[in-house]
């Protein structure tokens, strides 16, 4: 028997800018992550499971072992605060982080205001 451990980070979505802002923050900051390929406006948002895990019935959603979070700019801003380092981090030519914001205030009002 094979002790396959699953993968911790689960992004719900496709097909929209909001959507490709997620996966672009995970593929930047080279997470591994599955990705479940639910559309807007198919119904797939309306079902039990995911509005379980999501009330509002919106995408794209990110779960993170027990913990959930919504909207992709609060998202981005999670990632980049959880698993960003100094190797994964983007800089720009300031040389400041083009994931992370300037300051955190704003990023950790936008995670808790979009935490579900």
């Amino acid at each position: 028997m094979t002790d396959i451990t699953p993968r911790r980070l689960v992004l719900w979505g496709v097909g929209t800018s909001r959507t490709v802002r997620a996966h672009w923050a995970l593929h930047e900051l080279d997470l591994d992550y599955e990705c479940r390929a639910i559309l807007p406006r198919t119904g797939e948002t309306q079902t039990a499971e995911y509005t379980e895990l999501n009330p509002r019935q919106k995408i794209p959603l990110l779960q993170d072992g027990d913990f959930k979070i919504a909207e992709s700019p609060a998202i981005a801003a999670y990632l980049s605060n959880t698993y960003g380092t100094r190797e994964n981090s983007r800089l720009g030519s300031n040389g400041a982080s083009t994931l992370r914001p300037s300051s955190t205030r704003p990023a950790s009002m936008s995670c808790a205001a979009t935490a579900i």
